[in-house]
């Protein structure tokens, strides 16, 4: 019966520490493309002034 505690216990953290790393990575992951979206957008605005005299 104890065997049957300890194997119940092992397999809610194994659930848990699971769960756990699958919402970090997808945080990471929207971080990242929010992040990516962020600095395409500011330097897209940066160099806008160039596109009238052809620099670009």
């Amino acid at each position: 019966m104890q065997n049957k505690d300890v194997n119940m216990k092992k397999h809610t953290l194994i659930t848990a520490i699971s769960i756990l790393l699958c919402f970090a990575a997808i945080a990471s992951t929207t971080a990242f493309i929010l992040s990516r979206f962020s600095l395409k957008r500011a330097h897209e605005i940066k160099w806008s002034d160039y596109d009238d005299c052809g620099m670009a």
